[in-house]
């Protein structure tokens, strides 16, 4: 029984080892190429297009951020300032329309409930670029494109319907009992939304709320096809927008730029998301759940 008990105790600490060692690489697989970028992006021209070139740069050379802010003929600084618009709006439309219409699905009956919602569920297996053509046709016709606005509506009606499923799951798993409660003392259907089931509910709204941003933020399709003024380009357009050759003396590697670009793009969707990791992984959980 002795011998039983320390073979098994070797055979677990063999998966452990061999799990460790799996997620190890696994890691440095995901986690290098954007050490790559960062270093990258602090390298010279020499140092990139050198015949021995090195993981990590010989110093912290800011030359290409410099051009990208100074010299460069786009303007970055507004199209950060655009990203950010866009997102703000996609996420507070979303956030919103999710929270109430969760809560239609989930707890107030009324005709066809349960057939819209399976409508919903199927768009869902239809890829998000399908009706692209469309999209440009009515956005066309309705005066949005080359709009912020108009961008962050249609990012919004793409991210709803997947909002509006984890947010039905999440008011789901909240127990009835609460909202007789309520009922019971008086509460209206407002401020039984507003002070039971939204705070109770608030893991998945920071989930919803991550999930618009991350989307709003780092989409490039909808962007590029509904902006065609330089003025309206967010980030992941202006990072395709050809950077010019530039004369020699300013030792600005094309490579370098890019790398410095997209090091400044996804820079505060991961600070945004280290932020409220914990909220995110509960409202997870919530959605699993419900």
């Amino acid at each position: 029984m002795g011998k039983f008990k320390l073979f098994r105790r070797g055979e677990i600490f063999r998966q452990q080892i061999i799990m460790c060692i799996f997620l190890t690489i696994m890691a440095i697989i995901t986690v290098f190429p954007i050490f790559w970028t960062i270093c990258s992006s602090f390298k010279t021209i020499q140092e990139i297009y050198s015949l021995n070139p090195s993981i990590l740069p010989k110093g912290f050379n800011f030359i290409n951020y410099k051009f990208l802010f100074e010299t460069s003929v786009i303007d970055y600084k507004m199209a950060i300032l655009n990203s950010i618009v866009v997102s703000l709006i996609t996420v507070a439309i979303v956030v919103v329309c999710s929270a109430l219409g969760g809560y239609g699905f989930s707890r107030v009956q009324f005709n066809y409930r349960d057939r819209i919602f399976n409508l919903l569920i199927m768009l869902q297996f239809v890829p998000l670029t399908a009706g692209i053509i469309a999209q440009w046709q009515i956005m066309s016709l309705l005066k949005l494109r080359d709009s912020l606005i108009g961008l962050a509506l249609l990012l919004t009606a793409m991210i709803l319907p997947s909002s509006l499923m984890l947010m039905r799951q999440v008011f789901l798993s909240i127990p009835t009992e609460l909202e007789d409660a309520a009922k019971i003392d008086g509460a209206s259907t407002f401020q039984l939304l507003w002070h039971v089931m939204l705070p109770l509910a608030g893991g998945g709204l920071i989930l919803v709320a991550v999930n618009s941003f991350l989307f709003s933020w780092g989409d490039f399709i909808y962007a590029r096809t509904m902006l065609t003024i330089p003025s309206k380009y967010t980030l992941p357009v202006i990072i395709t927008v050809s950077i010019p050759t530039t004369p020699a003396t300013l030792r600005v590697a094309t490579y370098g730029v890019y790398n410095a670009a997209a090091l400044i793009t996804a820079l505060p969707a991961i600070i945004f998301f280290i932020a409220i990791q914990n909220r995110f992984y509960e409202g997870a959980r919530e959605g699993l759940k419900g």
